[in-house]
């Protein structure tokens, strides 16, 4: 199983041929900007020292991404069998097990420019919003990588980040592969999931 991996786990695209435009400079790319912006600025505050910055970045993470959706989504049809005992567990593991990964990857910035260069509305209130990455170091007039970001409008108007999309692959669907192969490996037992995903994250915190 490959959770420490995640955004590499499988290849999974969104069909954009189908969705609509969003009208230039619209609420979901002013979002995805400033969000963008309040992100980079965290990693690149030199007034911060590491365990400052790891600590702002979770919070900052933890309050963009809607973890919970993504945890519901990875166990899909098995999530109405599991108890609300077991299902809080399982989402308090995962968030924590993303929240930590993510985190660790902070050295891997390196004065990369992420501007959004357009959004799509797949559906009422679902948006894939195109963003450009530029590397300093890149030698002039190198194309941009293009990330995507899935964002979704939410009931009290905001925006939330629910899913990524790196060199094709979409977090969100590997983590349910991977989740979703765990499982069947372990006879379903989610206790034995959140058990293991609470090994990882101990992992990755060094204890």
């Amino acid at each position: 199983m490959r959770f420490r991996n995640v955004s590499r786990a499988a290849v999974a695209a969104l069909t954009i041929a189908l969705v609509r435009p969003a009208s230039a400079e619209s609420p979901v790319e002013d979002y995805a900007q400033k969000t963008i912006d309040q992100g980079v600025g965290l990693l690149k505050d030199k007034s911060l020292n590491e365990a400052d910055r790891r600590a702002e970045l979770r919070n900052f993470l933890d309050s963009t991404l809607d973890l919970k959706r993504i945890a519901l989504f990875t166990l899909a049809q098995r999530a109405a069998s599991v108890s609300p005992a077991d299902l809080d567990a399982y989402e308090k593991a995962f968030e924590d097990f993303t929240l930590t990964s993510y985190v660790s990857r902070v050295g891997a910035y390196d004065g990369e420019v992420l501007k959004v260069a357009g959004a799509a509305e797949r559906a009422p209130g679902d948006f894939i919003v195109d963003v450009n990455v530029t590397d300093p170091a890149e030698p002039p007039g190198t194309p941009p990588q293009t990330v995507l970001f899935r964002v979704e409008k939410e009931p009290d108007g905001g925006f939330g980040v629910v899913d990524a999309s790196v060199q094709g692959v979409w977090f969100e669907l590997a983590e349910r592969d991977d989740i979703q192969g765990y499982l069947e490996q372990n006879g379903g037992d989610i206790q034995k999931l959140t058990d293991h995903l609470n090994a990882l994250t101990a992992q990755m915190k060094g204890k």
